[in-house]
């Protein structure tokens, strides 16, 4: 039996001498592993059509095999990928250094905090509207990133308590964000943590209610708050997830890279 889904690409890693694991959040499955052989061939045809932030139409057969052998982190769950048709390539993304990290580093999330083939349509089209809006202004990335982050901790069940220090109950002084304590600190119970990043919760506090396809204009944030917002869930959602993030400093730095760090960037991000 063949299967078809639409699906986003959320990440590909490379098996075997030619072959390649792709992950994606189909519409129908949720989070499912697609084992494509041989693809990284010269002569295959569906090389272009399994690179990460690529909205596309898969088909595939299950299999026996759970790819044990496969030499990848992860294990497929038995499906074969046996076509691919691109529907949207989302190009303003692709020339947008911020952009394209940005919505690489929330892919990843996505596919660490999500199980295997729990079909969630209401996740596929919170992560589709957020490619969708940052493919339209890249510019505004790291707002629409904040916005989609927000969403998707709500979805999933984590929510952030925000009233009290999850240590000493403070009410005050409640500035950082840590893995490792589980959330929300004062600044005197943050200094026994070295992930304890800066949150603006003043300001987020001061956002209104934001509806699940609001846009970036939503959240009225100066570029300073944004970075520190950004960073803080980051490494929290990193640390949450157990899955380690690359270097931001395409994100946060200057914008510019020289050599090693461009060669860096395309590595990861593709």
């Amino acid at each position: 039996v063949t299967y078809h889904t639409k699906g986003l690409i959320l990440n590909n890693q490379d098996a075997g001498e030619a072959d390649v694991l792709v992950t994606i959040l189909s519409e129908d499955w949720g989070k499912i592993y697609l084992y494509a052989q041989g693809i990284r061939k010269v002569e295959s045809k569906l090389r272009g059509h399994i690179q990460p932030l690529l909205l596309s139409r898969f088909s595939f057969v299950a299999t026996r095999s759970r790819w044990r052998d496969s030499g990848v982190e992860g294990i497929a769950n038995g499906f074969r990928l046996t076509g691919a048709d691109v529907i949207e390539y989302f190009p303003a993304i692709r020339r947008h250094f911020a952009a394209l990290a940005l919505t690489r580093v929330s892919g990843l999330l996505v596919e660490s905090l999500l199980l295997e083939k729990v079909s969630d349509p209401i996740l596929f089209q919170y992560f589709q509207s957020y490619i969708n809006l940052v493919d339209q202004a890249p510019h505004e990335s790291k707002k629409s990133t904040l916005l989609f982050l927000s969403k998707l901790m709500v979805h999933l069940g984590y929510e952030l308590k925000t009233d009290s220090c999850m240590l000493c109950s403070k009410k005050e002084a409640l500035r950082y964000l840590s893995g490792e304590a589980g959330g929300v600190v004062c600044a005197s119970c943050s200094w026994g943590f070295k992930d304890a990043f800066l949150f603006p919760f003043h300001t987020l506090a001061a956002q209104p209610a934001v509806a699940a396809n609001a846009g970036a204009y939503t959240f009225k944030l100066s570029e300073a708050d944004a970075d520190e917002a950004l960073k803080a869930l980051f490494h929290f959602m990193s640390w949450m997830c157990h899955t380690p993030l690359p270097s931001f400093q395409v994100i946060f730095g200057s914008g510019t890279m020289d050599r090693r760090e461009t060669k860096e960037f395309l590595s990861f991000y593709g």
